[in-house]
């Protein structure tokens, strides 16, 4: 070490790219931005069943609804999840995911999976139509805020 000290780095100085080529020219690395949201999952080991929530990492757009699962022996079990106007929790079942279906939504974006449990949420012909209905009215709700 110098008596003066340690030499700092120069800033002017870029580092170079150690290519198989001859010239030594001046790679800028950047990292390439996404626009696709990625899917937010928090998964947990409850009273012997595993949960989780499906979220977007985003506040404003979580405070509308997210969307909880169960791990089932058949596939995955999806639910809404939001507060009405007085604070009241809600929970109304969404739709049932098959491993197959489950795999290809894990590897979509926050919108796309939306957009597939919306798509199989109104496909449903079991249960009350008007809670399957209040439950697609919140989904609606959650794609017109993603889309703004």
């Amino acid at each position: 070490m110098p008596p003066f000290g340690p030499i700092p780095p120069d800033p002017g100085r870029q580092k170079r790219s150690m290519s198989s080529s001859s010239d030594a020219s001046i790679t800028p690395k950047r990292k390439s931005q996404k626009t696709k949201k990625q899917l937010k999952l928090i998964v947990r080991q409850g009273k012997g069943s595993k949960s989780g929530t499906i979220s977007s990492g985003v506040k404003e757009v979580d405070s509308l609804c997210t969307f909880t699962l169960r791990v089932t022996d058949n596939g995955r079990r999806i639910h809404l999840r939001y507060r009405d106007e007085n604070g009241k929790r809600h929970y109304p079942y969404a739709c049932h995911l098959v491993p197959a279906e489950w795999r290809t939504l894990a590897r979509r974006g926050y919108r796309s999976a939306v957009e597939m449990i919306a798509a199989k949420t109104a496909a449903r012909t079991d249960g009350d139509p008007a809670k399957i209905e209040m439950a697609l009215d919140r989904i609606r709700l959650l794609q017109a805020t993603l889309d703004e």
